[in-house]
């Protein structure tokens, strides 16, 4: 085993709370930005985590609810004025004039 893999193994529920949040704000705790490196190895830690301990699905990251509209799942206007049965596969991005 790496000492990459052993570090994966031993993440505490701290450890993974702050590398989840890092990722959320694009920032460690100091302030400084996370590098795309940094970003990436710590996704890798958090879905690792996860995985190691069992987090329930709708409590991961990247998890997308794709349960029916029958379901007890949110569903839009548009959606009921066409009679469709599932929530859809896509995700629809908005561009806004708002700077970042």
């Amino acid at each position: 085993m790496s000492n990459y893999e052993s570090l994966l193994q031993s993440l505490t529920p701290e450890m993974y709370t702050a590398f989840r949040q890092a990722l959320q704000l694009g920032k460690w705790p100091n302030g400084a930005t996370l590098t795309d490196e940094q970003k990436g190895l710590c996704m890798e830690a958090v879905i690792k985590y996860e995985h190691n301990n069992s987090v329930p699905e709708p409590d991961r990251v990247g998890y997308i609810d794709r349960r029916k509209a029958g379901d007890k799942a949110a569903v839009n206007k548009e959606q009921l004025n066409t009679g469709e049965k599932e929530v859809p596969d896509q995700v629809k991005w908005v561009k806004t004039d708002k700077p970042s």
